[in-house]
């Protein structure tokens, strides 16, 4: 099946349309257990997440000088977009859940 970077695009913009309800309102917390298990990978998660791409973009801007296919650079900023939103959902979640958010890259 041979999708092209149109349908891409028509896919993040189609998704971003139609998200989920999310349940901000829930008054779960999650069990020190829960929390200890998930808090490094869910703060480095956030994070990737949050990223904006600069060098993705520098990249793909050169591909399209090279080939024309602007419809890829469109479905590369749609896709930053939605992993954006991603961090920002997540972000959220940590906050009610008092996991703080990294700045940088902890290695």
């Amino acid at each position: 099946m041979n999708i092209t970077f149109s349908k891409w695009v028509q896919y993040y913009r189609r998704n971003n349309q139609n998200l989920k309800y999310i349940h901000w309102d829930d008054n779960y917390k999650l069990t020190t257990n829960e929390r200890e298990i998930i808090i490094k990978s869910i703060q480095q998660f956030q994070l990737g997440e949050n990223s904006e791409g600069k060098y993705l973009i520098k990249r793909a801007q050169e591909y399209v000088h090279q080939t024309q296919d602007q419809d890829y650079y469109e479905a590369l900023i749609e896709f930053i977009k939605e992993e954006q939103r991603h961090a920002r959902d997540l972000g959220r979640f940590m906050k009610v859940q008092g996991i703080p958010l990294l700045r940088r890259q902890c290695i």
